[in-house]
């Protein structure tokens, strides 16, 4: 008994051997999958042409020749299959017709299929390792994807009826041919190595499609604003056409003409940069009439000669460019460029004879010459280093910017065709803008001018004065003015026209405006709609330069006319700080300041005052019952003497230490 159960032992354990341990049978199909990595994970995703065949597909995942029991695929696992590695090679036998093994941790190094004449599709994108592939014995090929990998090399099918799409975009690849793919439809090759001539073997491999309903597509390039080393000439893309291929870009998928070297020419227009750079990118944006697109091209190189890759395919928009020397030449006929940020120490544009816009602001440049510029509408210059401009050729200019520059004079006395300038932040001592009599808006803030005179400029909307040595401003004739910023000045006195109504905001803080000069002032600010309030930023408490004195009778007064009076506050609040304004300095109901403050008169017009080390550097401030400033001094912290004449001050007079008044009689 016993030894008939040891017999039926033997047998059961051969029987399951059998079943778990089988051999591959010979001339079992197979795909062979090599890795970079001997660890990891193995991803696939997997089909056959009917569930039948599912049952005979199995992986050897061990590497052993064997179908073992956990090697099988489960219901589940068709769409993505996922195994730990342990070796660098796997096989996939049975009847497999579509595979993708794409999956960044296969690492793939190398793809066998030649033993799967069943596959029809193969899918393996992105695999920096694989940098050959063998297709010339699967003739039943449908779809090959091997996108964003290294192929240098790639054989295909010499016979293959059935290839109808091939991507091989972002590779290596100088080489393709696709004889004997009768049935190809669309093929990606773009970002590759492929030459001109390498592009019309291509060419003349393609099959003949003008028999067909429908065109072939042919991707050589990936986008119009990207560069690559892909080139087809225009005779090859015409050649394309006659077996009705349509060459195209990837991106929009937009019709590609090729290139045509006979039509870069050194001959046009061109315009030369120059930069102290000296690795980076060029930052351009160029405009040209719309015939004129197809001529435009870059000499990166500066070797007075086009190369494939300078053609110059977008307008309108910024494009980056390598830096490979100091030196370029833009060919073409330029309306617009813009090469602001590119450290350019010299800019000519002299041949550019149709240029309307030119931007080359935040550059280093100290001159630019303009003479032959004349249908320039648009100059933006600012933040360079000039020291002069000639614009006296630039007669339709509209608008000019040249703030930030070291311009210490500028002459504007034919260009009346200006509606916007900005000249702030330089040297300017004089400016006159009576020729621009079409000027909007005008600019010249952190100048050194005494005045300026706009008595010409009656369709001034927005005035920026502030940061200079203006004494007086005279606005009379501006009845359009929208906007006035004339702070940190020295000025006494705003006149504004009396048939101004468009004021909005008018910023005059940090000046020396009182008195009769003030309460005038604000009897001009126009009267506002009642939902649209005016800003008047009358003076600013935080800044000891401040003069202007505004009254609790001024501010209502503007309040009447619907304005809102603002202390600015160094910015707090964004300047928006309701002022309600100082008493008149009548002395009737000002308080003694403080204790530790002394003022007296000990001589005939002699004020002595004594003031606390505390209080070393503050403001003194001296007035006449009008609000006169009589003196203007600081505090010593202790004694000092400060004269006073006796018929400016009638007798009474208004002593302001550190914000505090005191009053006393002459």
């Amino acid at each position: 008994m016993q030894r008939n159960y040891s017999l039926l032992m033997t047998a059961a354990i051969a029987l399951s051997s059998n079943v778990c341990m089988a051999q591959a049978s010979p001339g079992e199909p197979y795909i062979e999958l090599t890795s970079e990595q001997e660890t990891g994970k193995w991803g696939l995703s997997l089909a056959v042409a009917n569930d039948e065949d599912k049952a005979k597909v199995w992986v050897d995942l061990n590497n052993n020749g064997q179908k073992d029991e956990n090697e099988t695929i489960g219901m589940w696992e068709w769409y993505w299959y996922s195994r730990p590695r342990t070796a660098k090679t796997l096989r996939i036998y049975g009847p497999v017709i579509d595979i993708d093994c794409g999956s960044k941790d296969n690492a793939i190094a190398a793809i066998n299929i030649k033993n799967n004449p069943n596959l029809q599709k193969l899918k393996c994108t992105y695999s920096k390792g694989l940098t050959s592939l063998d297709l010339s014995g699967n003739a039943n090929l449908k779809k090959v994807n091997v996108s964003g990998c290294k192929l240098n090399s790639i054989a295909l099918p010499v016979q293959s009826p059935a290839m109808e799409e091939l991507d091989v975009n972002d590779n290596e690849l100088d080489n393709l041919e696709v004889s004997g793919c009768s049935k190809l439809v669309r093929i990606d090759c773009f970002k590759n190595k492929l030459t001109a001539d390498a592009m019309q073997k291509l060419v003349e491999s393609l099959p003949d499609r003008s028999q067909e309903n429908t065109a072939g597509r042919l991707f050589v390039l990936y986008s119009i604003d990207e560069k690559e080393k892909n080139e087809i000439l225009k005779t090859s893309v015409e050649q394309a056409k006659t077996k009705k291929w349509d060459v195209k870009y990837f991106t929009g998928q937009l019709d590609y003409s090729g290139s045509d070297h006979n039509r870069y020419l050194t001959s046009k227009p061109k315009a030369i940069l120059t930069t102290s750079k000296q690795s980076g990118e060029w930052l351009l944006n160029i405009g040209v009439p719309e015939q004129e697109v197809d001529s435009v091209w870059i000499d990166l190189n500066n070797n007075n000669e086009y190369d494939y890759g300078e053609e110059q395919n977008v307008f309108n928009q910024q494009v980056r460019l390598p830096i490979s020397g100091e030196k370029i030449n833009i060919y073409g006929k330029l309306s617009k460029l813009v090469c602001m940020g590119n450290h350019l120490t010299a800019l000519n544009v002299e041949e550019c004879t149709d240029l309307e816009t030119l931007n080359c602001s935040k550059n280093e440049l100290q001159t630019l010459k303009l003479n032959s510029n004349k249908k320039l509408k648009e100059l933006l210059g600012y933040e360079n280093e000039l020291t002069e401009i000639d614009l006296s050729e630039n007669k339709e200019l509209v608008l000019l910017s040249l703030n930030t520059n070291k311009l210490s004079a500028a002459n504007f006395d034919n260009n009346n065709a200006l509606t916007t300038l900005f000249i702030s932040n330089n040297q300017l001592k004089e400016l006159n803008v009576k020729p621009c009599i079409n000027l909007q808006t005008i600019a010249f803030e952190n100048n050194q001018l005494q005045e300026v005179d706009l008595s010409k400029n009656a369709l001034i909307e927005s005035i920026y004065a502030q940061k200079n040595k203006l004494t007086k401003l005279n606005l009379k004739g501006l009845n359009g003015l929208r906007m006035l910023s004339c702070e940190y000045n020295a000025l006494s006195s705003i006149a504004l026209d009396e048939n101004l109504k468009q004021l909005e905001a008018v910023y005059c803080f940090c000046n020396q405006i009182k008195g009769q000069e003030m309460k005038s002032l604000c009897n001009m600010l126009p009267v506002r709609e009642d939902n649209k309030k005016g800003e008047f930023y009358v003076v600013d408490t935080t800044n000891p330069t401040e003069e202007n004195l505004c009254t609790k009778k001024d501010v209502e007064v503007a309040n009447k006319h619907n304005w809102q009076v603002y202390d600015y506050k160094n910015k707090e609040n964004n300047g928006k700080n309701l002022y309600e304004g100082k008493e008149n300095p009548t002395g009737l109901n000002l308080p003694e300041g403080r204790e530790d403050i002394n003022v007296c008169f000990i001589a005939n017009g002699l004020l002595q005052i004594n003031t606390p080390q505390s209080l070393q550097g503050r403001d003194i401030r001296v007035y006449d019952i009008n609000g006169r400033i009589l003196k203007h001094d600081v505090c010593k912290g202790g004694l000092q003497l400060l004269s006073i004449q006796k018929g400016d001050s009638q007798g009474v007079i208004f002593i302001q230490v550190d914000g505090k008044t005191f009053k006393r009689m002459h």
